[in-house]
């Protein structure tokens, strides 16, 4: 497993979706009726990004970085346009071009995943 160049930030990502975190939760309740709560993340964080209106070079730019990282193999840097966070040992999920009438109105769907 490799680590590839940073996902490209230079295509304008028009929806990020930010998929919720889960948590896992454990209760201690004590026999005087006191409890202690624990929380913790768990599992996986992911990101929907959604494309429109690319251009034949912007759609080349992701899929040139989605054969790099051969899919699911090799892991990457993704940096969230929205909080400016940099999220290492990233993965694609799932990477779709939708059948399209034109050849300069390009859309995308990337899913991404990394660990919390």
């Amino acid at each position: 497993m490799a680590t590839i160049a940073a996902y490209p930030s230079s295509v304008y990502i028009d929806t990020l979706i930010d998929v919720p975190v889960n948590f896992q939760v454990e209760r201690y309740e004590f026999e005087d009726g006191g409890m202690e709560v624990n929380v913790q993340k768990c599992g996986m964080r992911r990101w929907e990004l959604r494309y429109t209106g690319l251009s034949a070079e912007d759609l080349h730019t992701l899929e040139t970085h989605y054969i790099a990282a051969k899919g699911r193999v090799n892991d990457f840097e993704f940096q969230s346009r929205r909080t400016l966070d940099v999220f290492y040992n990233v993965k694609y999920v799932s990477f779709s071009i939708p059948a399209r009438a034109r050849n300069w109105n390009n859309e995308a769907m990337v899913v991404l995943e990394g660990l919390v």
